[in-house]
């Protein structure tokens, strides 16, 4: 269903993305952001109305960094790349580590 960040599915063109190109970015990590001493969990996130254009579908990038610092319940809807709605995570292109469970794909509207 979903690969990891570093490898690039046959729907996903990464040769015409620079190597940072990504539609969403949603992890738990250790930045220059971050001033926390502990990190979090991230959970129940609904993105709905994701419009994605340019010639290349950019991957979306989901990652947890422990098993007691995860990401749970990610769900999309109504998504689109050019205008085409995309149905599937598949063609979405997610991208999760071990870390990231309960990501889905709700209700499209029709085209």
């Amino acid at each position: 269903m979903m690969s990891a960040p570093a490898e690039a599915s046959a729907g996903c063109p990464r040769n015409v993305l620079t190597p940072h190109s990504v539609a969403m970015r949603c992890g738990i990590a250790n930045d220059w952001w971050g001033k926390d001493a502990t990190r979090g969990r991230i959970r129940n996130i609904h993105v709905d109305g994701l419009h994605i254009h340019g010639p290349a579908l950019p991957p979306v990038e989901l990652f947890g960094d422990s098993a007691g610092h995860d990401v749970c319940g990610v769900f999309f809807s109504n998504v689109t790349h050019n205008g085409k709605p995309l149905r599937t995570l598949e063609e979405l292109c997610v991208q999760a580590n071990e870390f990231v469970s309960g990501v889905e794909m709700r209700g499209a509207k029709s085209e």
